[in-house]
């Protein structure tokens, strides 16, 4: 499990994950899975011999459902008043966490792709930021356009205690940060 180290004055505002929908097609898959052995050995009267093959195919797909489950639950998006915190497991052993302050947040936008999309209403949230060179993305999230708002209200509530940052005359020093400017050796 992932626990996350809070810095100082810093508290968890909302947290995210993918819709539960897209749960839905690998437990049907799952449930197809189980219904069609189920279905042959008992038409055919073969359960007697099959019994024991037939419970552990059972297991192992309810263990897949179980493991589709887990990751989904493990993978989050954190918002805090200070950073955006995303977690994405591919399997119990593989963890990737991106977090980025807000104030280094440059532009949102939602997006939502298809029929189910639309109508269930959940897309895509895009995060840009100042020194990544491909966007945060906060994937199948429910209702969009309200995390969006959200992380974008969280986003100016901070910025004017740090709006100094991106004044004109501090813009080469950024550039310098973050290795765009003069001077910098390549």
């Amino acid at each position: 499990m992932f626990s996350l180290n809070l810095h100082q004055k810093e508290e968890i505002k909302q947290l995210y994950r993918q819709t539960s929908l897209v749960l839905f097609k690998p437990l049907l898959w799952c449930a197809v899975l189980i219904y069609f052995p189920c279905y042959f050995l008992f038409k055919y009267e073969l359960l007697g011999q099959f019994k024991t093959l037939l419970y552990t195919w059972i297991l192992i797909i309810l263990c897949c459902a179980l493991f589709k489950i887990i990751l989904w639950a493990l993978n989050t998006y954190l918002i805090t008043n200070q950073r955006l915190v995303v977690v994405i497991y591919k399997n119990l052993f593989s963890k990737q966490v991106i977090e980025t302050p807000i104030e280094r947040i440059l532009n949102i936008s939602f997006n939502k792709h298809g029929f189910f999309p639309s109508v269930l209403n959940f897309g895509d949230v895009v995060v840009q930021v100042v020194g990544l060179t491909q966007p945060i993305t906060l994937k199948k999230v429910r209702q969009p356009e309200n995390t969006k708002d959200y992380l974008w209200q969280i986003h100016t509530e901070l910025m004017p205690k740090h709006e100094k940052a991106f004044d004109r005359e501090n813009i080469e020093k950024i550039q310098q940060q973050l290795g765009y400017g003069k001077g910098v050796d390549k």
